[in-house]
């Protein structure tokens, strides 16, 4: 198949790319139903609290309009097990560092994060594990679907303790 370049528009000035798809939103989630959604006002104080600036407060809130479904692809292959990751740690009085890490606990650390913040927004997201994991957790697993969002979280967590198990 042959690429396709852009070209130079002479008459207007201006390159011409070829054609770019388009996606198109989707409005039903896993299982063909909708989630409930999260009341607008619940979402607003959650991001009031996580201390961010107004206009990512306000992106987060169009995102959550404008996308029914997130779908995490989550590598927990045995390479995730090396240690060239890094984490940010809260130490004595406040302090902050940062440590050598696991790939696996770098990316639960992120996992987590955007876990609570679909839990506390109803923003449905499933998580897909490449490989099955231990520890009696889904190898897909929903967060943001509008039931206990501590829940939510604590299986997340329980996911990510199962550790990366694929070769």
């Amino acid at each position: 198949r042959e690429r396709t370049r852009p070209k130079r528009d002479e008459a207007r000035g201006e390159m011409s790319y070829p054609p770019v798809a388009e996606g198109i939103p989707v409005g039903d989630v896993a299982g063909g139903q909708a989630a409930p959604r999260v009341q607008r006002q619940t979402s607003e104080g959650f991001l009031r609290n996580l201390g961010m600036p107004p206009g990512i407060n306000a992106s987060f809130l169009r995102s959550n309009e404008s996308f029914p479904l997130r779908i995490w692809i989550i590598d927990n292959s045995g390479s995730m097990q090396t240690t060239d990751g890094k984490r940010i740690m809260r130490g004595p009085g406040g302090r902050e560092g940062v440590v050598d890490a696991s790939r696996w606990d770098e990316l639960g650390d992120s996992l987590i994060w955007h876990a609570t913040l679909a839990a506390n927004l109803g923003a449905p997201t499933e998580l897909r594990l490449l490989n099955p994991p231990g520890g009696g957790s889904p190898q897909v697993l929903s967060v943001g679907m509008g039931g206990d969002a501590a829940a939510e979280v604590d299986a997340v967590k329980k996911l990510i303790k199962s550790g990366p198990t694929g070769r």
